[in-house]
């Protein structure tokens, strides 16, 4: 798969978090880095029933480290935008648990990469901090890989409208 890498600068970085406005971006290489997507933002380019949770993706990102996009775009592959769920408000495929609502799934599972996946120390530590690494323990196939990666950028276009 060819990487596609929307990163920034640490410059950039620096003036985001100094009150100054920055375009939403992924990095699927490291995705701790902040999307800096707005739940507006992300409202307007989710789809289904994803669209009322985008202040959930935007609140994980912001308490866990863990990119707002690609935890959607996860989210998205793995129930169908928030339409099909093999467990109770599972809308991330996360093994056989059921939450009390979709909005405690996408923290507990926001944690759950952030300490497991995405921790040079935790337990699935796959040797990076890109959506690849993710894939070694949490799938295995090149296809969710594939897919999830096209999500994210499919919901970045449609926030930085440059996409459908």
């Amino acid at each position: 798969m060819t990487s596609h890498v929307y990163a920034a600068t640490k410059t950039v970085f620096k003036s985001c978090f100094q009150g100054q406005s920055c375009p939403s971006k992924i990095d699927l290489s490291d995705i701790r880095e902040p999307s800096f997507a707005s739940p507006d933002e992300l409202e307007r380019a989710l789809r289904y029933d994803l669209i009322e949770l985008a202040p959930a993706f935007v609140e994980a990102e912001k308490k866990y480290s863990v990119n707002a996009i690609c935890l959607a775009a996860i989210a998205a592959f793995e129930s169908g935008w928030g339409r099909y769920q093999f467990e109770d408000n599972n809308i991330l495929g996360f093994g056989s648990k059921d939450f009390d609502d979709e909005e405690e799934c996408i923290m507990y599972v926001a944690r759950f990469l952030a300490e497991n996946y995405l921790s040079e120390d935790g337990q699935y530590f796959g040797g990076g901090y890109g959506l690849e690494h993710i894939n070694i323990r949490w799938n295995g196939g090149q296809h969710w890989l594939k897919e999830v990666s096209e999500i994210a950028f499919d919901i970045l276009e449609r926030i930085n409208g440059t996409g459908v």
